[in-house]
C-alpha cells in the first residue's frame, strides 16, 4: 500500500506540472496563468537533486522526490523567459543556502538532507511573496494537485525516520502554505484573488 501510495504522489507531481506548464506557456496574465520565481525553482531543482542524492544514499528514495527533481528543472527552464525577472537579496540568500546543501552533501548524507531541506523552504520565501502579492501568478489548480500528492507521499511514508519523512513533511509545508495563499487567503482578502 506504501508503494502504490508513492507512486501515486509522483504521478501527481507529474500531472501537476502539466496545468502549471501550460499556463506558463499559453498565457502568463490571466487568472489560470503562472508567473514562476526563477530564484525559486532554481534553488528547488538543486535542493531536489541534493535532497534525492541523500535520500539514495540512505536508501530512503520515494517517487514524489524523484518526479519532483525532473519537474523542478522543467519548470525553472520556462522561468529563464517567462517568469519573474530579477534576483532579491532573500533569493541569492537562498541560492547560497542551496550550496551549503550541496557541499555537505560530500560529508554526511543526513547533514546534507537537513540543510537542504532548510533550504527549500527558504527557497520558496520569493514564491510566497510573489504569491502573497498576486495569486494570479500561480496556478491554483496545479498547486492544489501537488498539495493532494504531499498527503499521498506522507501516507507512502515507510518508517517516521528523518531520512524518509523529512522530505515529505518538508514539501507537505509547502504546499499548504501556497494552497492556503490561493485558496484561503482571497476569501479574506477579495482583492487578492
Amino acid at each position: 500500500m506504501k508503494e502504490a501510495l508513492s507512486m501515486i504522489s509522483g504521478a501527481l507531481v507529474a500531472v501537476a506540472a502539466i496545468p502549471y506548464l501550460v499556463a506558463i506557456w499559453r498565457d502568463r496574465h490571466s487568472a489560470d496563468g503562472a508567473k514562476p520565481v526563477r530564484a525559486t525553482w532554481l534553488v528547488w531543482f538543486a535542493l531536489d537533486g541534493t535532497t534525492f542524492k541523500a535520500m539514495a544514499m540512505e536508501h530512503t528514495l520515494n517517487w514524489q522526490i524523484a518526479t519532483s527533481v525532473a519537474v523542478a528543472l522543467t519548470i525553472f527552464i520556462l522561468s529563464i523567459p517567462y517568469g519573474k525577472k530579477g534576483w532579491t537579496m532573500v533569493e541569492k540568500i537562498c541560492l547560497g543556502g542551496a550550496a551549503v546543501g550541496i557541499v555537505l552533501l560530500s560529508v554526511d548524507p543526513r547533514l546534507a538532507l537537513g540543510a537542504s531541506l532548510s533550504s527549500l523552504f527558504l527557497g520558496a520565501i520569493p514564491t510566497f511573496r510573489t504569491t502573497w502579492l498576486d495569486p494570479s501568478s500561480e496556478n491554483r489548480f496545479a498547486w492544489g494537485l501537488w498539495w493532494v500528492s504531499c498527503l499521498a507521499a506522507l501516507g507512502a511514508v515507510p518508517a517516521w525516520t528523518v531520512e524518509a519523512a523529512a522530505q515529505p513533511i518538508m514539501f507537505a509545508i509547502i504546499e499548504s502554505m501556497m494552497v492556503a495563499l490561493l485558496f484561503v487567503r482571497p476569501l479574506f482578502h477579495p482583492k487578492a484573488a
